[in-house]
């Protein structure tokens, strides 16, 4: 009997810790949900390629702040690094002072240098707003 209840204990315990790494691995997180145009004092944006640069307009910044709200992403993941493409770079300076980078790089988000695979219409959403705002 005793063996049959630390059998079951254990089951349950080991169903418990992998339901959890499951939920993580498969459920996303949006790190910026909370985040207001009212939060961010300036950004600047770098393409890479073509190598261009811009400063947000405030009326840019009421776009991208809903843009950024949006974003949702998963497991981390450096292997962004062996991709080609276009790199969407926003460098965020929030109204307390601090900064951020934040690249879109679908099906990656790049924030702060830590590469995480993300949903793609939100990721592709932030590079169509960048590209848009090239030309």
């Amino acid at each position: 009997m005793k063996r049959r209840t630390v059998f079951l204990l254990c089951g349950g315990l080991a169903l418990v810790v992998l339901t959890g790494i499951l939920a993580q691995l498969f459920t996303g997180t949006r790190p910026f949900k909370d985040l207001t145009a009212g939060d961010i004092q300036a950004v600047k944006l770098e393409l890479f390629p073509p190598s261009a640069e811009f400063n947000l307009t405030p009326e840019e910044i009421e776009e991208l702040a809903p843009l950024l709200n949006d974003v949702v992403v998963y497991r981390r993941d450096d292997s962004w690094r062996d991709y080609d493409g276009q790199l969407c770079r926003f460098a965020l300076t929030l109204a307390d002072g601090s900064q951020t980078t934040v690249g879109a790089y679908n099906p990656f988000l790049i924030v702060d240098g830590v590469g995480r695979r993300t949903k793609y219409e939100p990721c592709e959403a932030l590079n169509h707003f960048a590209n848009t705002l090239r030309n």
